[in-house]
């Protein structure tokens, strides 16, 4: 493992600081691949982490969305989270010298993820002081983000915390923009009850801040003004 540690660094700046085309990822992060890091890409509903496996490789999801699924005790499957970009999976569990993944990680989309070897994640981690501190900087930003979405299930309602995630994801994206998510797996994100979910969808389209399209959830310049109104009345 002998690569050279200052590509990796600038590997993974380049990636939390998205400044890559992420429909073309390969022109940015090619010229700083290596034997232990490589590009792959996979087609939606492909699985590329499994739980109770040997934890051996880091993942960071560069484009696309991911499902974090979970199983109960009867062995159901549920879907966690959605993740976009930009995601590191694996972390946590090598960090805390877990020897195998937690969840399965399913591609919720078309994909283009960094392939990292553990072992060398770990070693640049121990021996590169500004890749440790990029990765604290991440960890950061993610244990704010989790703070962020306990803050909102404690204090808010099921619609207003529909509406925050609406508005999230259209946020910094070309608009107007169709929200990619099915129903269900929206009704098992925020925890609503699918019927209570559709009858929220249609306040929210009688209100102008949804459309629907061809049966996905569209929201163009006048409902994202609304809903940034709405949000901001929200904040305290």
């Amino acid at each position: 493992m002998h690569e050279n540690k200052t590509n990796f660094y600038t590997l993974l700046e380049l990636a939390f600081s998205g400044r890559y085309n992420h429909q073309r990822p390969e022109e940015s992060f090619t010229p700083y691949l290596g034997t232990q890091v490589r590009l792959v890409r996979l087609g939606k509903g492909s699985p590329f982490i499994n739980s109770g496996l040997p934890l051996n490789k880091i993942y960071l999801l560069l484009s696309g969305r991911c499902y974090i699924v979970k199983y109960s005790v009867d062995g159901k499957s549920i879907i966690a989270d959605t993740m976009y970009p930009v995601q590191l999976f694996g972390l946590y569990e090598m960090l805390d010298h877990t020897q195998v993944y937690r969840a399965t990680v399913t591609a919720a989309s078309d994909c283009c993820l960094l392939e990292i070897s553990a072992a060398y994640f770990r070693e640049c981690l121990n021996e590169d002081i500004k890749t440790c501190l990029l990765t604290l900087e991440y960890l950061a930003g993610v244990m704010e983000q989790s703070i962020s979405k306990s803050d909102r299930t404690l204090f808010n309602t099921a619609l207003q915390n529909l509406v925050l995630y609406i508005h999230q994801q259209c946020r910094g994206v070309t608009l107007p923009h169709r929200l990619a998510i099915s129903r269900q797996t929206l009704s098992e994100e925020l925890n609503i009850n699918l019927r209570t979910l559709y009858r929220y969808l249609d306040k929210l389209k009688e209100e102008n801040l949804i459309l629907v399209e061809r049966g996905k959830i569209l929201v163009g310049p006048d409902q994202f003004a609304r809903l940034d109104q709405f949000v901001g009345e929200l904040s305290p």
